[in-house]
């Protein structure tokens, strides 16, 4: 971010420091559609960001991939169990399922949801695919899959690049 780019150059030592295996720079995720955002966060070197500077702020990451890569390779899961296959949008409507509740984080990886959300991203389902359901609790996140297509972007025009 604008705050902090100016100490990417000490990131390897540190990591190294610190005992790192490995380490990974990720550039930060907005609403680029948001002039005061922008002006905040986004690092004024193009090169630290994923948003292209001269093409109108879209996104080089998504933009130079066919299909998102999330479903089949993360997940975030947060503190209460719950897991969504996305880095971007976050939220009950992303929700995969909850480790907790379905018995580990292998059995959420596996269910309805994730398969229905990869199936969508390769073009293979519909985006109405119908929901997994673990321990009784509906988990719709793979509709997100179905509506974003891996090209991160507002559902409507109230959202502004949020899900």
């Amino acid at each position: 971010m604008r705050h902090n780019e100016h100490e990417v150059d000490h990131v390897p030592a540190l990591a190294q420091r610190l005992g790192a295996d490995h380490h990974r720079l990720v550039p930060v995720v907005l609403n680029q559609e948001d002039a005061k955002q922008r002006a905040q966060y986004l690092p004024a070197e193009g090169r630290f960001s994923r948003y292209d500077y001269d093409g109108g702020f879209t996104d080089k990451i998504f933009a130079s991939q066919p299909v998102c890569p999330w479903p089949w390779r993360s997940a975030v899961v947060n503190w209460d169990g719950s897991v969504s296959s996305c880095c971007i949008f976050e939220g009950a409507k992303t929700e995969m399922g909850n480790a907790f509740e379905a018995g580990g984080f292998k059995k959420v990886w596996t269910n309805g949801s994730y398969t229905a959300a990869r199936a969508a991203l390769t073009g293979q389902a519909p985006s109405g695919s119908p929901a997994d359901s673990t321990n009784g609790a509906s988990h719709k996140g793979h509709e997100l899959c179905a509506r974003c297509m891996g090209m991160p972007q507002a559902m409507t025009d109230s959202q502004r690049g949020l899900y």
